[in-house]
Order: C-alpha cells, then structure tokens, then sequence
C-alpha cells in the first residue's frame, strides 16, 4: 500500500536537488497511484519489456515522449510493438 501524501512530497523533494529528466523505472513498482503520481509531476518512466510499455500506456495514457525504452534482448517484434505506442 501506497502512501500517497508520502509519495508526492518524496517526488516533489526529488525534483529540488535533481534539476532535469527524471525517469521511474515502472518495472520496479508498477503499482497504479504511483504511476498517476509520476505522471502529475511531469517525471517520466524507463521501460524494459514491450509488455510493460503497452500496460502503462493503456492504463495511464503518458506522453510518450516521457517515455524512454531500454532492453539489452530486444527483438524486432518487441520494436515494432513500442515504436507502434510512440516510445523512443
């Protein structure tokens, strides 16, 4: 369970002393109010798995340009499926 008051004065405290890009990385804790909170505050995500990419798009709809991919074992189908939802 999620401290929601807890959790957005961490992220607004973070966003103080690390000026720029912030990016959570969703598979970490995908748990739904801490990637609305993410969201409100502008951060974006890291995502590792074309699976996890396309339910934090469904669920919570981010801009994909907040959005940043990172897989060692990438395949051309799991490309095709995050450059489709507009990750980079």
């Amino acid at each position: 369970m999620v401290n929601k008051k807890t959790l957005n004065n961490n992220l607004s405290e973070i966003k103080k002393y690390l000026p720029g890009e912030i990016l959570y990385s969703y598979k970490t804790n995908s748990d739904g109010s801490i990637a609305k909170a993410v969201i409100s505050h502008k951060y974006g995500f890291l995502l590792s798995s074309p699976e996890e990419s396309e339910i934090l798009m469904k669920k919570f709809h981010p801009d994909p340009k907040k959005l940043l991919f990172q897989s060692p074992g990438l395949t051309v189908d799991g490309f095709k499926r995050i450059k489709k939802l507009g990750v980079s």
